[in-house]
């Protein structure tokens, strides 16, 4: 599996053309990355923030059955309270639920904690499935230092036990 590497910078992620071509990853990153930082579609009942009606969404889900990203982009104005925290934390949860589903991972485990700072941290650590099937894949996953997005902080940790 073979996905453009995503350089993180200070306004979030970016591919890189290195010697007139992309960089590539064949890691489990770049698609944990997309699943979480690619804006979901908000379903008709979610109340949008700030009033805004675009609802969003990745424009291939809507000739398919699958959903592509998380709902993460609905908190990104909010202030930074235990209700929010749980809310991101499910919106994680569910982003990445498909890593289960597919037998790459064996489980995903997700906290959130408000720093001091009114800074919200999530930590994600996705364990790796116990079948030989998706070995490449982990042997390539590169390590991500700590991301910031929508001025979240997230750890994310990938387990190759």
């Amino acid at each position: 599996m073979t996905d453009a590497a995503l350089i993180w910078n200070q306004y979030g992620a970016d591919v890189t053309v290195s010697d007139g071509d992309l960089l590539h990853d064949d890691g489990l990153a770049p698609a944990v990355m997309i699943s979480l930082f690619t804006d979901a579609r908000a379903d008709e009942t979610t109340p949008l923030p700030g009033g805004e009606t675009d609802r969003r969404g990745w424009w291939s889900d809507a000739v398919s059955e699958t959903t592509t990203g998380s709902l993460l982009w609905l908190v990104g104005r909010e202030k930074t309270v235990p209700g929010v925290a749980e809310r991101v934390r499910a919106h994680c949860e569910t982003a990445l639920a498909w890593l289960v589903e597919d037998g790459i991972a064996s489980e995903v485990e997700i906290d959130t904690e408000i720093h001091a700072n009114y800074t919200l941290h999530v930590k994600i650590v996705i364990s790796r499935a116990s079948t030989i099937r998706h070995t490449d894949l982990w042997r390539a996953t590169k390590k991500y230092d700590r991301v910031v997005a929508q001025d979240i902080e997230f750890d994310i940790k990938f387990e190759d036990d």
